[in-house]
């Protein structure tokens, strides 16, 4: 008898060949379709953590800066104003409002970079002569 050179035995030569045939079919297949995105809805939550995080911001900046009077309102005003429209999303969570909250939270933090961030000198260091 003439050896083919093969050590499948026929019938499972054709299943491997129609297996791989389906795989690279499967494969082609899951290009197809289409990717599925990821949507980020605004919670009230985020919008708590958020001010949370802008809140100690603000807080040391005030600490680090000396501020002027009119810069310390004006920053009082606006973590007001992104508090109360937090609060309104929160009890009320429509697009409108969290759409609010987010522009109320800009202004704070845009508020915050405004102030002057003039290096202070340390105190209590000892200077070396």
């Amino acid at each position: 008898m003439k050896h083919r050179g093969f050590s499948f035995p026929f019938f499972l030569r054709r299943a491997r060949w129609a297996c791989s045939g389906l795989v690279g079919l499967f494969v082609l297949a899951g290009c197809q379709v289409a990717p599925q995105s990821l949507t980020l809805h605004p919670t009230p939550n985020t919008l708590v953590y958020s001010y949370i995080i802008t809140n100690g911001m603000a807080r040391g900046h005030i600490m680090a800066d000396r501020l002027s009077d009119a810069q310390l309102m004006t920053l009082a005003s606006a973590d007001h104003t992104a508090l109360m429209a937090i609060i309104l999303a929160a009890h009320q969570p429509t697009r409108r409002n969290f759409d609010l909250a987010n522009q109320a939270m800009e202004l704070y933090l845009s508020t915050i970079d405004e102030a002057p961030t003039a290096p202070t000198a340390p105190t209590g260091t000892a200077v070396a002569k």
